[in-house]
């Protein structure tokens, strides 16, 4: 498990993440409209590459977020190479997203943390 590194690629993954959503937030496609189309293609397109490169890592939740997406198949199925093509067409149509993962609250995490505490002494 260590020469296979797993926590590292799953930082680079996490770093995609954070580069796509600083794109997303940088070109405002709510207030741009004239670049809004480029970039929601850009982003659905990236979304697909971080749902087949999490799949290992996530494989129910990027099940769900193909389903979201209004993909064939399943993420599943897909090839990890397939992750760099922009397989998504323009015009696109997704299914109504939903939240994928809720916020947990430090106060929920200290209960978690004291229970677990009670159930290891």
């Amino acid at each position: 498990m260590k020469k296979i590194e797993l926590n590292k690629g799953l930082k680079r993954i996490m770093d995609f993440s954070k580069f796509c959503n600083q794109y997303f937030q940088g070109k405002e496609p709510w207030a741009n409209k004239t670049q809004a189309k480029n970039c929601l293609y850009l982003c659905i397109n990236a979304v697909r590459s971080l749902a087949i490169l999490l799949e290992p890592y996530l494989p129910a939740s990027t099940e769900i977020l193909w389903k979201q997406l209004n993909l064939q198949g399943s993420v599943h199925e897909q090839r990890w190479d397939s992750a760099s093509e922009l397989a998504i067409e323009g015009g696109h149509k997704i299914t109504e997203p939903t939240i994928l993962f809720e916020k947990v609250e430090n106060e929920k995490i200290e209960e978690e943390r004291e229970r677990l505490r009670r159930l290891t002494t």
